[in-house]
């Protein structure tokens, strides 16, 4: 969750709003693959639960990345209405 945050926040200083937001879509991508990619690993053995970390490994990661890119769009908001305000 935590890198998930961070990767959310540089999306959020990505002057583009629609750019920012596509940038946040990579990032269960990248989940998924690395799912997968971790699941096939040869010296692991399969289990019940398999199925549930396609779902849950990409859910984390991405809610922090919400989260971080929210806090860093409002901070910016607030700092570019306070410098507009100032001049």
């Amino acid at each position: 969750m935590v890198t998930g945050s961070i990767v959310g926040a540089l999306a959020g200083l990505i002057p583009r709003r629609k750019t920012g937001c596509a940038a946040l879509l990579f990032i269960p991508l990248v989940m998924v693959v690395y799912t997968v990619i971790e699941l096939n690993d040869p010296s692991r053995t399969p289990d019940a639960q398999d199925s549930l970390y396609l779902f849950f490994n990409p859910l984390w990661p991405s809610l922090g990345a919400l989260i971080g890119f929210g806090l860093v769009r409002l901070i910016r908001g607030l700092v570019l209405r306070k410098v507009s305000n100032g001049r």
